[in-house]
């Protein structure tokens, strides 16, 4: 689901392995973000990467595209999910499917934070700038002075975490105006540098190119106001230890990102968000990329804000973790897993409730509490609320339980 840079690896890695793909797109076009990106701070063409990948996903017959079309309802479980969508022409198709891959991705969150959007065309964001450098609307040529402001709603509530990628695109929108016009005074305003591993020499650079640093803290904000036609800034310089003034042309503002994920999509296929809105992983260390549902994975902004090299990593792997899927037969279930006794079973359905993992349901025409042992994971919230002690775990024996409780006892006198 998606079909920007992730969507579209994601689908490339499993059809190159023999497998169908519908890749789900709910705009009339692919390509995500990278149809307004032009380069990264690396040098990378977003549009050489962008055509070059479009052409594979056309000339590839395993993978069809579904453009203008929206989920309506998603079923099943790992190996046997079926997906309902309403395509280009509003009528409903029926896929099957054997994994689900959510790659819907993000988009720069919008503010209204130093009256960005009152009629104010000298305040804009970095996607603003970058377009408009493109299309020419911006000539650095006719710019004396530009002020970037990072972490601008960022890294403090509601949206309390760092996106990565707004210090290394500040870095690259200012080197790219001082080298299309070396005269122009560029200052940068910050709380951190994140610029992580090998980007750091782009900051080291950018020094070299004059480029002027100042940071400042959440208590004491840069102030802007306009003044004869002209934007003063005003921050405090702490090297200085005093107040100072900036008059700009421009104020260009980091706001950082936000997935495109919304809850709706996440009930319908029963996985979790976390607290910022993005993919909730089921364990960051071992699983980073796997909900808590068997079978759903996520890869690029929806799971992490990052950068394009990113989103393109973390879509491989997505691409595998769903390939150890649909490549096999048939599924094993873990040995341990829950069972219901019906005949102590009241079927007051508390069990259902609890599972974290979807895999209990009631056959109402056999009136019993049903396990899905592939979506099962062990963890024995079942058996914990179960008031008639119907539903248990296998795959203890009697002798590792004994073994449990002396060690407990033996810890307990020592």
């Amino acid at each position: 689901i998606g079909g920007g840079i992730a969507g579209m690896t994601a689908a490339l890695g499993i059809a190159d392995h023999g497998y169908e793909v519908s890749l789900i797109e709910k705009t009339d076009h692919l390509g995500g973000n990278l149809t307004w990106l032009k380069h990264t701070i690396d040098g990378l063409s977003c549009e050489d990467l962008l055509e070059d990948t479009i052409t594979k996903i056309t000339k590839q017959p395993l993978i069809k595209t579904f453009l203008n079309s929206q989920i309506i309802s998603c079923t099943g479980y790992a190996g046997q999910f079926i997906t309902i969508i309403e395509n280009e022409e509003k009528q409903p198709v029926t896929i099957e499917h054997g994994a689900t891959i959510l790659a819907m991705g993000g988009n720069e969150a919008k503010t209204k934070s130093f009256n960005h959007g009152a009629d104010n065309s000298s305040v804009i964001t970095q996607k603003e700038l970058e377009i408009k450098l493109d299309d020419k609307t911006i000539d650095p040529q006719k710019l004396s002075s530009i002020v970037m402001i990072q972490c601008v709603d960022s890294r403090q509530e509601p949206k309390n975490y760092c996106s990565k990628v707004c210090c290394p695109t500040a870095l690259k929108q200012a080197m790219t105006i001082k080298k299309l016009n070396p005269e122009a005074e560029v200052y940068f305003l910050y709380r951190d540098m994140m610029t992580c591993g090998f980007l750091e020499t782009f900051f080291t650079q950018a020094r070299k190119d004059n480029i002027i640093f100042i940071s400042y803290e959440t208590d004491n904000l840069p102030q802007l106001e306009e003044v004869e036609g002209k934007i003063i800034v005003n921050a405090f310089e702490p090297v200085l230890g005093r107040p100072i003034e900036i008059s700009a042309d421009m104020v260009v503002l980091a706001t950082g990102i936000i997935p495109e994920f919304p809850d709706s999509l996440a009930a319908m296929f029963g996985i979790s968000q976390d607290t910022d809105g993005f993919f909730q992983e089921a364990e960051s260390k071992w699983r980073p990329l796997d909900s808590i549902k068997e079978g759903i994975f996520a890869c690029g902004i929806v799971y992490s804000p990052g950068s394009v090299p990113e989103s393109i990593s973390s879509a491989e792997a997505a691409a595998h973790r769903a390939l150890s899927i649909i490549s096999r037969p048939t599924l094993s279930c873990s040995q341990i897993v829950a069972r219901v006794r019906h005949s102590l079973c009241a079927l007051c359905q508390q069990c259902i409730d609890v599972c974290p993992y979807g895999a209990r349901m009631l056959n109402v025409e056999e009136t019993k509490v049903l396990v899905n042992e592939v979506m099962c994971q062990g963890c024995g919230a079942c058996a914990t609320t179960c008031p008639n002690n119907a539903s248990v775990l296998q795959g203890y024996s009697g002798q590792q339980m004994l073994g449990v409780i002396d060690a407990v006892f033996m810890d307990i006198l020592n």
